[in-house]
């Protein structure tokens, strides 16, 4: 999912405020060299918020689990645009997806307002 791997980007730069400038770029270059998910799990475990981070990795594993069953991404990839709003495997992508944006707004939500809002301009 791109979400994961978005989050698991902007979480460290998002970190930042917490290193002297002087060790941002180390710090960034140590961290953008552990895989995504992990950095993602690890911003869960540093704000102590391992039930949001259990439920966004959950997420992202049902996610993968779709992708690697071959009947069910047939079953997705045979769906047209009126027949995906009835189908239980489609509805819960979003689903999937919600909980694992829903999770990282968490996460992040512990860091100062000052510093998200500056990465917002």
């Amino acid at each position: 999912m791109r979400k994961a791997l978005f989050a698991g980007g902007l979480l460290p730069v998002l970190e930042c405020y917490r290193q002297p400038a002087s060790d941002m770029l180390d710090y960034l270059d140590e961290r953008m060299s552990v895989p995504p998910l992990d950095r993602l799990a690890d911003a869960f475990v540093d704000r102590g918020a391992l039930d949001p981070g259990v439920r966004a990795l959950d997420a992202y594993d049902e996610f993968l689990a779709v992708l690697d069953d071959r009947a069910k991404r047939r079953e997705l990839s045979d769906l047209g645009v009126e027949e995906a709003t009835e189908s239980p495997l489609f509805a819960g992508s979003p689903s999937s997806a919600r909980n694992l944006r829903r999770a990282c707004w968490r996460c992040c939500s512990t860091i100062p307002s000052s510093v998200a809002g500056a990465a917002s301009t």
